[in-house]
């Protein structure tokens, strides 16, 4: 609406689109009805991976699951894959992979499609990484329903880690304000 409102009142002003974590073929479209595809730019901000600590790597796809394993949508696919891209261009070729599933599967092999189509900088590497582990959810649906039995646990069940990041509130701090813990082998908590 924006876009049209501007070129009917003559305004010309450069519009950028950025889609996250990735850019679907459904939104093209949408720009294109609209007749403001040739209008504005489009980019991805794909945030794939997020350091939760020194050692520990999360992909926070909250979403993924129920599209996924009960919509059967497959789009989350390519972000795993190119998640998995990036982990072996950053720390070298992984040793062994294994995969459980068939979520598990299609990732690996749009990976491998991925890794010929562009000859990853990080062959030829020391690997950092020895063993990928890819888990499909719907094989083991028991480990998600077990109770955290450890202090982290404890904080996630209580104030709910978001992110690597948990928010105590007034009530916490005995003050009026609310802070945010990021949570890693060096915080306090």
């Amino acid at each position: 609406d924006i876009v049209n409102a501007d070129k009917m009142s003559g305004r010309s002003r450069k519009y950028k689109i950025i889609f996250s974590p990735q850019k679907f073929y459904a939104c093209e479209m949408v720009l294109e009805e609209e007749g403001v595809f040739g209008d504005v730019t489009c980019d991805e901000w794909s945030f794939y991976l997020l350091p939760l600590d020194e050692d520990i790597i999360s992909m926070e796809l909250p979403e993924f699951f129920r599209d996924y394993f009960l919509e059967g949508d497959h789009r989350w696919i390519n972000p795993v894959a190119r998640a998995l891209q990036l982990l072996n261009s950053l720390y070298g070729p992984f040793g062994k992979t294994y995969g459980i599933g068939r979520c598990a599967k299609m990732s690996y092999e749009l990976w491998r499609d991925l890794e010929e189509e562009s000859e990853s900088e990080g062959q030829g590497r020391k690997p950092e990484i020895g063993h990928v582990f890819l888990l499909d959810r719907d094989m083991d649906y028991v480990t998600a329903l077990c109770s955290q039995v450890v202090y982290e646990g404890l904080v996630d069940d209580t104030f709910r880690i978001k992110c690597g990041s948990v928010d105590f509130g007034p009530d916490v701090t005995s003050s009026d304000k609310s802070i945010k813990v990021l949570l890693n082998s060096q915080d306090k908590v």
